[in-house]
């Protein structure tokens, strides 16, 4: 086979590559369950790992304040807001 021959095979094996890239894992992402919608911003958080920390919410309680970890099995850490909130860890690239 020549050059002529193989450029036109690697050109056709080739163009398909970029449709079967995965999409970029950092932004915010809209989480939603009826009234439970929540924003997830996944970003950096150290050496090749991402985190995801909860930036908006829709859910308030009942007197209208600030949603809080009220469910936590710490009762040590019930009284935190959920805004703010860093919900996922050590997310590793692969």
């Amino acid at each position: 086979m020549n050059i002529r021959q193989i450029l036109p095979v690697l050109a056709l094996v080739a163009a398909p590559l970029p449709a079967f890239a995965a999409a970029p894992i950092e932004g915010t992402w809209m989480l939603s369950e009826s009234d439970n919608a929540s924003k997830i911003r996944i970003a950096p958080c150290g050496a090749a790992k991402w985190c995801g920390t909860v930036i908006w919410s829709k859910q308030q309680n009942a007197s209208k304040t600030p949603l809080v970890d009220a469910k936590n099995s710490n009762p040590a850490l019930r009284t935190r807001k959920i805004v703010g909130l860093t919900v996922l860890t050590v997310l590793s690239n692969l």
